[in-house]
């Protein structure tokens, strides 16, 4: 996985999409603090650092000492849906592909709004359709998949604001389905495995020029279906808490 982040074209184009999102609609202040909360080796925060100062934390001791070979920030292990720091503190939390993996993803959204400031942000990408739940979710470890209203409601709940949701990585849709379609066919294995498999570079090279025209297109409007979930909410200044 270290090395996949760096070339292989999810993690690319969802960094895309994450940087678009929040360069055109985070609204975030000069020198944000931000927490990556399930950071793994630290792909993702080359890209968080240009909006400010980053934590980390992650449950994996083995992922925390990968992440400290590519990255100089403050790390933490914890549990994501229990956060060892003060409340009101951070103006950007991540939660990529992380809420899906939590025991408890109510409690999990709550804490992240405790630990935002007032009119803080918090982006969130989770596995999208539970049609779509194969041995690839179970190597990964996931507890569930997401439709956009369940992720919508929770974070509502949490308190939230939904700024922006989009479904993305929709390319790949149909073949995904096609395929898990046919792993249902066939014997399961012992062991279950992720289907994150080598690509030709050239077919590399297209989806992750495929993810920055959806990077493109998603501040401005919402894809209605792919294999991913994007949602930035915001948790409300103490003002409209009030209201």
């Amino acid at each position: 996985m270290f090395q996949l982040e760096e070339h292989y074209w999810w993690f690319v184009g969802r960094r895309c999409i994450i940087d678009k999102l929040l360069l055109q609609r985070g609204q975030l202040p000069p020198a944000a603090l931000v927490l990556d909360v399930g950071c793994g080796s630290g792909g993702n925060i080359r890209t968080l650092e240009k909006f400010g100062a980053v934590v980390g934390v992650d449950i994996s001791l083995v992922a925390l000492t990968f992440c400290r070979r590519r990255h100089s920030c403050n790390l933490a292990l914890s549990e994501g849906d229990y956060l060892p720091l003060r409340s009101d503190r951070f103006d950007l939390v991540t939660l990529l592909d992380v809420l899906e993996h939590t025991e408890d993803d109510n409690r999990a959204l709550c804490e992240v709004h405790r630990v935002l400031k007032p009119g803080g942000k918090a982006l969130i990408t989770v596995p999208a359709y539970p049609t779509l739940w194969s041995e690839h979710d179970e190597a990964l470890h996931h507890k569930r998949r997401y439709r956009s209203k369940e992720l919508r409601d929770k974070a509502q709940k949490a308190g939230f604001r939904v700024l922006r949701m989009s479904h993305a990585i929709s390319a790949v849709l149909a073949p995904v389905y096609l395929f898990r379609w046919l792993q249902r066919l066939r014997p399961r294995r012992v062991e279950p495995k992720t289907a994150l498999v080598s690509l030709p570079a050239p077919v590399n090279r297209l989806l992750v020029a495929y993810l920055k025209m959806e990077a493109r297109l998603i501040p401005r409007a919402s894809i209605p279906f792919g294999v991913s979930i994007i949602c930035l909410v915001q948790k409300p200044n103490r003002n409209e808490d009030e209201e």
